[in-house]
């Protein structure tokens, strides 16, 4: 039971359970932290629940997740976008890495060298 937990708690639990790529434990955890309304998602929410479903093998869900941070007016970092962008490509999605890319970059977010190397990878699957 996770009652009084803090944000920083959730997101540590929901990261232990995205590097094991428990996508589907990651949003149990989240759900009951947006039930509790004494805490808010925040970056680090994002990028475990991206991370879990990059690792899970569900860029569907990633890219939901990409475009639900708008929802908390939070704006996404090139972590979110490279996470996302690297799932598009391990599943040969390279056109809608693409399209993350660009909107990353229309976005006013600077690419670095990841964010290069895995649009690179997503055109060589």
């Amino acid at each position: 039971d996770m009652g009084k937990a803090t944000r920083n708690q959730y997101n540590l639990v929901m990261n232990g359970l995205a590097d094991k790529g428990r996508w589907e434990n990651t949003e149990e955890v989240f759900e009951r932290m947006r039930n509790n309304p004494d805490i808010v998602p925040n970056g680090r929410t994002f990028s475990a629940r991206i991370n879990a479903f990059a690792k899970g093998g569900q860029v569907d869900k990633a890219k939901t997740t990409l475009a639900e941070m708008a929802l908390y007016s939070i704006e996404p970092t090139v972590f979110h976008y490279c996470t996302v962008i690297s799932a598009c490509a391990k599943s040969s999605r390279w056109r809608e890495a693409e399209a993350i890319f660009k909107r990353m970059k229309e976005a006013g977010v600077t690419p670095n060298t990841i964010t290069y190397n895995a649009i690179i990878s997503a055109y060589t699957k």
